[in-house]
């Protein structure tokens, strides 16, 4: 009596089929995340080049001081903030 192996040797390939599928969307999904990345890095960091003797950009840096400062007055640090010179 002979066992048909053939629907378990289909089954198994579709199966590795589908896996190896999966694998290219994923690969495929990952690259896009990465290429994705670097490019907005990129860009925000080649953009912030030019936006550093700005207005905008001191008051940006003011605030974040401002909270860090924040931050560290309630962890119990101490923290000075300068005049803002603008």
């Amino acid at each position: 009596m002979e066992q048909d192996t053939s629907n378990t040797s289909s089954t198994t390939d579709a199966a590795d089929a589908e896996a190896m599928a999966e694998r290219r969307v994923r690969r495929r999904r990952t690259i896009q995340f990465v290429a994705t990345f670097l490019l907005v890095t990129f860009g925000l960091l080649a953009g912030y080049r030019y936006a550093i003797p700005t207005k905008l950009n001191h008051a940006y840096l003011y605030a974040v001081a401002y909270h860090t400062a924040m931050a560290l007055r309630f962890f119990g640090e101490s923290c000075e903030m300068e005049r803002p010179q603008l």
